[in-house]
């Protein structure tokens, strides 16, 4: 599921731009592009439903409706249902501001989004009062700018409903949970929890990482040192460097994930009645392949198995599903 999609308007806010995401590669199993394709066909309702709805409570212009000046900290937590917030890196001194602006004209000069100081840190939250919500608030976007300082220091807590939240740089921090919108970081972040509902996220690296995807999509870039994902019905996808364990739990999910070189120490793949490819250097590997009588496991003649304890370990098991091991 894509983030909410931004209007045109004569001045956009400084950082507001949709964030460049990271060059995908195309190799795929062929089963994966079938997949895929099956998927999209099944998310056109939802997307022709969800563009009426912007088309019908979104007027043609955006419009700054707010700026808020708080002391800056090293902890936001972000709550919205609907709005897209931006953090952005790129005072120069120690002050928080946050810009709000918005296609709707309910509530008149009344921002939908607030920011508030916190014994604990900043919260950027939806406002109460009418107009404002999914229906009365538009198209709304809200850019925080925070010291430069902050960069790869900020810890962030998200509760963000069918909102999107981006981070134009690094975090130290990560938890929290997304329902149907989307979270974009563009740099590592750190520590990271994450509950993925129906939404999509999309990382570019982490320290001890673990990630619930329940019916949404993943998208995984950079350098981590532990991963954890369990994936029931949703997708994951990805290229990235694991560098000490990575541990992929699959129910009925759907993925194709690369793991770059060098290969952490062990990686472990566990599917029941879900379909994964999982993409790795070619080379020597301890295995161990475990599939049930109605699972099944391939794996690429150039990825040996029967290395001894000194080689990677690549642990696998499916019950009644497919595991594909191919070259990266």
């Amino acid at each position: 599921m894509s983030a909410p999609p931004v209007l045109e308007r004569d001045a956009p806010p400084a950082g507001s731009e949709a964030p460049v995401e990271p060059v995908r590669r195309p190799r795929r199993h062929p089963w994966v592009a079938i997949i895929a394709m099956v998927l999209g066909a099944l998310m056109i309702p939802a997307v022709m439903a969800g563009g009426w709805a912007i088309a019908r409570h979104s007027p043609e212009a955006m419009r700054v409706v707010a700026e808020q000046h708080e002391p800056a900290a090293e902890r936001v937590r972000v709550e919205t249902s609907f709005a897209r917030v931006v953090i952005e890196f790129a005072g120069h001194d120690d002050a928080a501001r946050l810009e709000v602006s918005t296609s709707s004209r309910d509530g008149a000069d009344r921002a939908p989004i607030e920011l508030v100081a916190e014994d604990d840190g900043l919260v950027v939250r939806d406002r109460p009062g009418p107009g404002t919500g999914w229906l009365g608030a538009g198209s709304t976007v809200a850019v925080l700018t925070l010291p430069e300082a902050l960069d790869g220091r900020l810890a962030v807590d998200l509760e963000v409903g069918s909102g999107a939240l981006e981070v134009n740089g690094a975090l130290a921090e990560l938890r929290g949970s997304l329902s149907s919108g989307a979270v974009s970081i563009l740099g590592p972040a750190g520590d990271i929890d994450l509950v993925v509902d129906s939404g999509a996220a999309d990382l570019a690296g982490g320290r001890d990482t673990r990630i619930d995807v329940r019916s949404g999509s993943v998208w995984l870039a950079g350098t981590y040192e532990r991963l954890r994902v369990n994936l029931d019905s949703g997708w994951l996808d990805g290229d990235a460097a694991v560098l000490l364990e990575a541990e992929l739990s699959v129910d009925s999910g759907l993925g194709s994930f690369a793991l770059q070189e060098p290969m952490p120490a062990a990686t472990t793949l566990d599917v029941n009645s879900g379909m994964f490819e999982l993409r790795v250097p070619p080379g020597l590997y301890q295995g161990a392949l475990d599939a049930g009588p109605s699972g099944g496991i391939d794996v690429d003649p150039q990825v040996r198995v029967d290395g001894g304890a000194d080689r990677p370990q690549l642990l696998l098991s499916v019950t009644s599903g497919r595991i594909d091991v191919t070259v990266e």
